[in-house]
């Protein structure tokens, strides 16, 4: 069944002139600009409607400038219809400020404070709890982006912020190169029993064997996603241009169409397009 429309919710743009990315240090495949234009050839002939801008770990100090500069790119991608933010949730100094801040860009509807690269405990802290309270209190939805091992922490956060709206990233980065099932699943079907988190399958290419993955690899997961999640509250995210690492967005785009053949309709929509639009509130 040909896919109609899509929400891309998972897009990060950059701008190495105007921004410092300090994980590039680590990554120098990516300190180049990565543009609108790049998004267009990497995606031409989809039917994407609405882009969500996700915010790429530049510097604390420009959490506000890189949100200005993407909104400057709506004249020429005027599609970007929705914005995930970087803010430091666990720095009581700065956070109130930067979320006031961010609180008057209207297309910002979301926002993360990366916790991959942190440690264990991090995003269960009592200070990053409190910064999700008040981002919550603010009208933002919570991105979470984590490794596996970190799902406990997760829960932990996510009990103890019942009035917010929590994202979770890329199926929460499963085991996938090494097979690992357990504990991922228990912890996703706790996370999908709380009834204020939603999923995004996205990324996992690159928890993938980068040069070896097959399509068959991610069924286990997605599968046990959607059976948790349920169609309403799973999201389709490309996670370009982090995916090049492993393969091309149309490479993507297949896996995703081999995980959804058999789908209804209804659901395939939900899924590509009108979660997404929901939960971002793209007008």
């Amino acid at each position: 069944m040909p896919i109609r429309r899509i929400v891309d919710s998972h897009v990060h743009l950059i701008d190495t002139t105007r921004m410092s990315y300090p994980w590039m240090d680590q990554a120098p495949e990516f300190r180049r600009p990565f543009t609108p234009a790049h998004y267009r050839e990497a995606t031409v002939g989809l039917p994407i409607t609405d882009l969500v801008f996700m915010e790429v770990t530049a510097a604390w100090e420009h959490c506000v400038d890189e949100i200005d500069w993407v909104e400057s790119l709506r004249a020429d991608e005027p599609r970007l219809g929705a914005m995930v933010a970087r803010a430091p949730l666990s720095d009581a100094r700065r956070r109130e400020q930067i979320l006031g801040e961010l609180r008057t860009r209207p297309r910002v509807t979301g926002i993360r404070d990366i916790i991959q690269s942190e440690p264990r405990g991090y995003c269960c802290s009592p200070g990053y709890i409190a910064g999700v309270q008040l981002a919550a209190r603010l009208g933002f939805a919570i991105e979470l982006c984590v490794f596996h091992p970190q799902l406990p922490d997760v829960i932990e956060l996510v009990r103890s912020c019942p009035e917010a709206r929590f994202m979770l990233d890329h199926c929460g980065k499963p085991g996938i190169r090494d097979g690992l099932l357990e504990p991922w699943r228990t912890h996703i079907r706790e996370l999908a029993g709380m009834g204020n988190v939603s999923c995004k399958i996205s990324a996992l290419l690159t928890e993938a064997d980068l040069k070896q993955w097959r399509r068959e690899d991610f069924t286990p997961y997605t599968d046990h996603v959607l059976a948790c999640f349920g169609p309403k509250r799973v999201l389709y995210g490309g996670d370009w241009p982090i995916l090049t690492l492993a393969g091309t967005y149309r490479d993507w785009f297949a896996v995703t169409g081999h995980i959804t053949s058999g789908w209804s309709e209804s659901d395939l929509d939900a899924f590509y397009y009108a979660n997404a639009r929901e939960f971002y509130r793209i007008a």
